[in-house]
């Protein structure tokens, strides 16, 4: 991968700020990298948390286009919800993670037939952000471009 993919991950955090297919079977994400903002104090229901700041991004936050052509699956899911993959399994990265092995690609061997026995040597990329997890199958690494 490239130095934007090292940027992403050493991102402390990241939201998604766009999803598309600008056309077919071509994904791209936009993702953002925010600040916090200047803490207050913060007392919501007379329970007093402290100094909070405020996690968000503007015009000028960093941005960056992850495209993937011709991906093979991927998933969108509420961060709330998501268990994570199981401790079995290796990666790289913190944010966007690379996986050889996982439980997505397991499911997919079920449901495609898209699996190594076939000769398709998927990877699972998993982008780690603020209110979603993005779950994307490819054979091909992806394209990663800073917009500004």
């Amino acid at each position: 991968m490239n130095d934007d993919f090292n940027i992403i991950n050493s991102s402390k955090y990241l939201f998604l700020t766009d999803i598309y297919e600008p056309f077919e079977n071509c994904l791209q994400l936009e993702v953002t990298i925010p600040y916090v903002s200047d803490e207050v104090k913060t007392i919501i229901n007379n329970i007093d948390f402290g100094q909070l700041g405020e996690i968000k991004y503007n015009e000028i936050s960093p941005r960056y286009k992850i495209i993937f052509d011709n991906y093979i699956s991927y998933s969108v899911i509420n961060e709330s919800y998501d268990i994570g993959e199981s401790d079995k399994f290796l990666f790289e990265g913190r944010l966007f993670k690379v996986f050889q092995e996982s439980d997505f690609l397991e499911y997919l061997s079920c449901v495609t037939y898209a699996t190594p026995l076939n000769n398709y040597h998927l990877k699972h990329y998993q982008l780690v952000t603020l209110n979603h997890i993005v779950n994307i199958a490819s054979i091909n690494q992806p394209l990663i471009e800073k917009i500004n």
